[in-house]
């Protein structure tokens, strides 16, 4: 397999700015937040003694029967719907290396270079002491309207999950509510949006970001980086902890496909360049991005939110889609799984690569080299899952083929998934070091010692 890091990134990137005609510079302005912690940073207070946890029981069987169709969410995850009028630019770079299809038999497991270190012996020690209700309440992430911070606060607080995903920053949120939200349990939550730029931006209040196909064609990498680094401290200063974007999918050589202009380019040396400024822009804030959407959504039948999607073969998502995900394995991102049926990948386990073990488990974690990184679902509402399977199944079935968070839109489904997820580990269909696992990358992206906690 082919991988594109280190000196190659800077290549890409020189490359991907030389042959487009207008790289002219660009900038972006952010309003600085009205209130909030100026550091937005994980704090744990002293050690709180838990009270006895409430456990809600899930009597629904693990079943396949397919649920109702879910009403349609104007604001799923991952996702305003994108103008579908609008092609994603399709950029031919001149000078670039040729791309080399790798068959599914040649693949090896990369070596893993990353800063991401992988969690002691010691810590996992202690994450296995901890009670499994709050260990499978750290993997479950709902979200959460800005409009409702304060009514939401002492529920997601009982419920003990350990992020949300922040749906919407009307004019009537603000950094005090966003920080009051993130800090009212035992232990602080991860907050985390969409802000991919464009259609799909929830926090554009405080600054916009530029759609992301019209990047390539009128900004370097450098100066992209520059402005997201920029908002990147506005809304890390307000609470936000996880970005999902950059869109690492790749646009089909038609230049047009569900993901729309989301993605950056048909090139995935463009896209792969322009990712890894993204992802610099967002860690210089000390907020961490999620690359999505594995194994590759670009060339997909169908949009995942409405339909079963089917990519081209894994062979095929190799020679280009999954070259970007070579390229960043070392840059420090996490990553979002799409809800993709993959021929060649996908077949053996019936599911989505968002529920597939070897999706998750064996192409990203192993193949790929994300061994150690936090890796989420897409939103689990979406109808490419729930034709098949309600959340709280779905939830379980992800984070034990190799997921570490399950994200969805209906909020109030939080106490149910965690208690799912309760029920698989003790009855075995989720393995404890699995589950554990899983822990300690959430805790690790909170700078939380396992051992410190009191609960």
């Amino acid at each position: 397999m082919r991988r594109l890091n280190g000196s190659r990134l800077v290549s890409l990137a020189v490359s991907a700015c030389a042959t487009i005609s207008a790289c002219s510079s660009s900038s972006s302005t952010a309003t600085a937040p009205s209130a909030g912690n100026a550091s937005g940073v994980l704090t744990l207070g002293p050690a709180v003694t838990a009270s006895a946890a409430t456990t809600t029981t899930f009597t629904d069987p693990r079943s396949t029967a397919p649920p109702a169709p879910p009403a349609t969410d104007p604001t799923t995850i991952g996702e305003t719907l994108p103008d579908a009028s609008t092609p994603p630019a399709s950029i031919p770079v001149a000078g670039t290396t040729p791309v080399s299809r790798t068959t599914t038999s040649s693949r090896t497991t990369p070596a893993k270079t990353t800063a991401i270190a992988a969690t002691s012996a010691a810590a996992l020690a202690c994450i296995a002491k901890l009670p499994v209700q709050f260990k499978a309440g750290q993997l479950v992430w709902p979200s959460v309207q800005g409009e409702e911070l304060v009514k939401q606060t002492p529920i997601f607080a009982a419920w003990g999950v350990g992020g949300a995903v922040v749906m919407t920053y009307p004019a009537s949120a603000n950094g005090e509510q966003l920080q009051a939200f993130k800090n009212a349990g035992q232990v602080p939550l991860l907050l985390a949006t969409d802000e991919e730029g464009g259609n799909v931006q929830r926090f554009k209040r405080v600054g916009a970001l530029p759609i992301p196909s019209t990047v390539p064609g009128t900004m370097t990498p450098d100066q992209i980086e520059q402005a997201v680094a920029a908002h990147a401290k506005v809304i890390k200063a307000l609470g936000i902890d996880v970005v999902y974007g950059p869109i690492a999918d790749v646009s089909p050589l038609t230049g047009e496909g569900p993901i729309g202009n989301r993605a950056f380019s048909s090139d995935p040396n463009v896209v792969a360049a322009f990712d890894a400024a993204y992802v610099k822009g967002w860690e210089s804030a000390g907020i961490l991005p999620v690359i999505k959407h594995f194994p590759g959504h670009g060339s997909a039948s169908a949009d995942s939110h409405k339909a079963t999607a089917t990519t081209p073969s894994l062979g095929q998502l190799e020679a280009r889609d999954l070259l970007p995900y070579s390229a960043l394995v070392d840059s420090g991102a996490g990553v979002m799984v799409g809800h993709l049926t993959v021929p060649g990948l996908t077949d053996s386990d019936g599911v989505p690569a968002s529920l597939s073990h070897a999706a998750i488990s064996g192409l990203l974690r192993g193949t790929y080299g994300y061994k150690d990184s936090l890796v989420f679902t897409d939103a689990l509402g979406m109808q490419a899952v729930a034709i098949k399977f309600k959340v709280p199944v779905a939830a379980e079935m992800a984070i034990e083929a190799g997921a570490d968070v399950a994200i969805f839109t209906s909020t109030a489904d939080a106490p149910i998934v965690i208690a799912q997820i309760v029920a698989a580990e003790r009855t075995g269909r989720l393995t404890a070091a699995r589950l554990d696992d899983a822990v300690s990358h959430v805790l690790r992206t909170k700078h939380i010692d396992p051992c410190t906690l009191k609960l």
